[in-house]
């Protein structure tokens, strides 16, 4: 998988503006290697190279990205739950609130009750 994700809005009525197929095309055209939906959107991938090219090409369509940045796209994820998730979260939280840090990466796959449960805490 390449390491770039551009994502278009998730407001629903820009996000119906534009169907998956006429994403892809728009994107492929400009160089993306992939296109996945999502509940709230979608996610294109491009290589760092292709990333400005994408997305050029999806505002040029009057589309505004939520993000559009590189990241690191794990290969493989770990499903954790109870104790090991939070304190994977708390982990990634004081790394990300540490001042010497730009970003955290991971590749778990923790359940959206997980994490309700950390920020509640």
């Amino acid at each position: 998988m390449s390491p770039i994700a551009v994502k278009p809005t998730t407001d629903r009525n820009a996000a119906a503006k534009i169907s998956e197929d006429k994403l892809m095309e728009i994107a492929l055209d400009a160089g993306a290697d992939d296109i996945q939906a999502e509940s709230m959107g979608f996610t294109v991938y491009t290589t760092p190279q292709g990333l400005e090219a994408v997305r050029a090409a999806i505002l040029k369509a009057g589309i505004e990205p939520d993000e559009a940045e590189v990241k690191k796209i794990a290969d493989n994820t770990i499903a954790l739950e109870g104790a090991k998730a939070q304190q994977l979260l708390r982990l990634v939280e004081v790394l990300d609130d540490h001042d010497d840090v730009q970003s955290v990466w991971d590749n778990s796959d923790i359940s959206e009750k997980e994490m309700e449960e950390a920020a509640a805490s």
